[in-house]
């Protein structure tokens, strides 16, 4: 049979002299690779901003920041799900990883399994998630396998149109609360009971007229360079949604020591990226031109020469593009494979 497919691929090299197949040509679908988190946020606050909180800022919901000339941002992120990118050629054991990942679990998770499902490029899973111990517990498991190179999470964002105004600050500090309001007093701090959350000490109040953002900017700036923790007790209006766009970003939570960086680089910039097996020369298709332009880009690379979308694409099981890919492109076409 590869006899056959070797007669197949020689015909069409000599049809292919006179008709001409799009080199270069890239799909244009958007993926979660060019940005950051973090990124975003710079984007969106411009270079010199503070959080409002320094609570965990990388997961789904909102975040605020507020930039140096005293405006605020209220950041919305929509978790897309988290990407499992593996060495190519990898298989994951899913049942395997979700069993180990439940024996950490000491509270049942009843019906909330998260899945691990493999995407069309080859070379990442998708994790979907409902219990935060359990996703964890997953990510934990997942890092003990030698073919994951690395996992990150997507997520869309947008920058929220409401106003937003700041009432107080919960504070985590050995500082009493009488040794901050001294630090800050442009800000007119006075100390108030609320019942606070997770590992905070006490709440201190905002003056109501009495500063400017800018001086609250440089406060937050110096509390975070002194390691005093503080999340905002803000209020917001609630108008009618309005139409913005959406940045495609994506926060790493971990890569494999012994991944170099020209291979991060090649993870960020296609592993997670759309793309069809085989589809070489970026048409959008695995087909029989694929297989073609492959060879003619090993015998005249000068004048058949693959993009770097279309290298990845090509390389079937990861040791490089060679001839062996244009032969594995017939016999999956031929159902052989």
């Amino acid at each position: 049979m590869k006899k056959l497919t070797a007669i197949i691929l020689s015909a069409a090299l000599a049809a292919a002299q006179t008709a001409g197949i799009a080199a270069n040509a890239e799909t244009g679908r958007d993926y979660y690779a060019d940005k950051t988190v973090d990124e975003v946020y710079t984007e969106l606050s411009g270079e010199d901003y503070v959080f409002l909180s320094d609570n965990y800022r990388y997961g789904g919901g909102q975040t605020i920041t507020l930039d140096s000339s005293g405006k605020y941002h209220i950041i919305e992120k929509k978790s897309q799900g988290t990407e499992i990118t593996v060495a190519k050629g990898s298989e994951l054991p899913v049942d395997e990883i979700i069993s180990a990942a439940r024996a950490q679990i000491k509270e049942s998770p009843a019906k909330q399994k998260p899945t691990i499902k493999k995407n069309d490029n080859g070379v990442t899973y998708t994790l979907n998630w409902l219990r935060s111990d359990y996703y964890e517990a997953v990510c934990d498991v997942l890092k003990d396998y030698d073919s994951v190179l690395s996992i990150d999470e997507n997520f869309e964002v947008y920058e929220d149109r409401n106003y937003l105004s700041v009432d107080g600050f919960y504070i985590r500090s050995d500082r009493s609360p009488e040794k901050i309001i001294s630090d800050y007093p442009e800000l007119r701090l006075e100390q108030r009971w609320y019942e606070v959350f997770d590992d905070y000490d006490y709440y201190l109040a905002i003056g109501s007229e009495s500063w400017t953002h800018g001086q609250l900017y440089e406060a937050l700036k110096d509390m975070s360079e002194n390691g005093i923790g503080y999340s905002a007790l803000c209020a917001t209006t609630e108008l009618a949604f309005l139409n913005v766009d959406t940045i495609n970003c994506t926060h790493n939570i971990y890569t494999k020591e012994d991944v170099t960086d020209e291979l991060r680089t090649e993870i960020r910039q296609f592993y997670r990226r759309p793309a069809m097996q085989g589809d070489s020369n970026c048409d959008g298709k695995m087909d029989l031109a694929d297989a073609i332009y492959i060879m003619q880009s090993l015998a005249n690379p000068d004048k058949y020469r693959l993009t770097d979308q279309g290298r990845f694409n090509g390389d079937l099981n990861g040791d490089g593009v060679t001839s062996g890919d244009a032969l594995e492109i017939q016999e999956r076409l031929l159902g052989l494979k």
